[in-house]
């Protein structure tokens, strides 16, 4: 696995993954990811600025794993 980039548009640099990474390894980076960055896990005095971005930062995970959960179930019409 590679580094998360959480400013990147792209899911698998998101999650810090290969393209050809298996769904097991992309659950597994979301997991990791989604606790770090996780709004309620916050110091109760956290600023405003700082609940903003972890909740910028949580979204962005989730929608990359979103993306990559559903490529990786794409119904295929048996022939």
């Amino acid at each position: 696995m590679g580094h998360p980039n959480l400013e990147s548009s792209c899911p698998y640099e998101i999650l810090g993954v290969d393209k050809q990474a298996t769904l097991k390894h992309i659950k597994l980076s979301y997991r990791k990811l989604a606790l770090q960055h996780h709004p309620d896990k916050l110091p109760p005095n956290s600023s405003e600025s700082e609940k903003k971005s972890a909740h910028t930062k949580f979204a962005a995970i989730g929608n990359a794993y979103e993306i990559l959960d559903r490529k990786s179930t794409v119904w295929t019409p048996v022939t």
